[in-house]
């Protein structure tokens, strides 16, 4: 039986996308599917030997990615013809560097606030949480800065 991704960790958004990664990569790689979703893999002619394995292995790894994604994600894969496709279109929905999206991740991780009646646990998970946002598009931010930010939302308008 494939290994799959449990339906918490499903892809929801940019919000999970840099876990749900990891974790997809590390389930197509469990099942030898990986280098189908990572490479264009050209379909074997000659052979309908090889095209019936290959085409059992697009079958299982777009299966994955489809299991893999919420419901309202699909919409934006259902008409690709690979895996490899399928993994470039989330791929560029969640990771492609956008100047707008790094804005707002930024201006979004400087206006983080404890709220009211908020432990202070949950409020660096949700520091963390766009911190790791902003890695997923390539625009890195510094533990000391990191550090100001985090005191700066725990301290009392």
């Amino acid at each position: 039986m494939a290994a799959c991704i449990r339906y918490e960790d499903r892809l929801d958004g940019m919000s999970n996308y840099l876990q749900w990664k990891v974790r997809m990569i590390v389930v197509l790689k469990e099942n030898r599917l990986w280098t189908i979703v990572s490479t264009m893999v050209t379909p074997p002619a000659s052979d309908p030997i090889a095209l019936d394995i290959h085409e059992v292995k697009e079958a299982k790894a777009q299966r994955l990615i489809l299991d893999g994604i919420r419901d309202h994600l699909i919409p934006h894969v259902v008409e690709k013809k690979t895996a490899y496709e399928m993994w470039n279109t989330l791929k560029g929905l969640y990771e492609a560097k956008n100047e707008n999206q790094i804005m707002a991740l930024k201006e979004k991780l400087q206006g983080t606030k404890m709220a009211k009646g908020e432990g202070v646990a949950s409020f660096l998970t949700r520091v963390a949480q766009v911190k790791d946002e902003l890695d997923a598009v390539g625009e890195l931010i510094s533990d000391s800065d990191l550090v100001w930010i985090a005191l700066k939302g725990l301290t009392k308008e």
